[in-house]
């Protein structure tokens, strides 16, 4: 944060999904969210991820991260 400034910071990438089940898959996987600064040591941090196994599985990550 500069002169009063807020700076977000979106994200976007991919990578593997790894299913732990009777019937272990390992499908492709995107996610992409929004790293929120609140003060200089705290960030909220909002994505979503989905993974494209025999259907698609959506998970959802809301959290706040110390900066130091």
């Amino acid at each position: 944060m500069d002169n009063g400034r807020v700076g977000v910071a979106p994200f976007v990438g991919g990578g593997v999904a790894i299913s732990t089940g009777s019937d272990s898959l390992i499908r492709p996987m995107i996610t992409a969210g929004v790293d929120i600064p609140i003060t200089n040591q705290i960030t909220g941090v909002a994505s979503a991820n989905v993974g494209f196994f025999r259907q698609t599985d959506v998970g959802l990550v809301l959290g706040v991260g110390y900066n130091f």
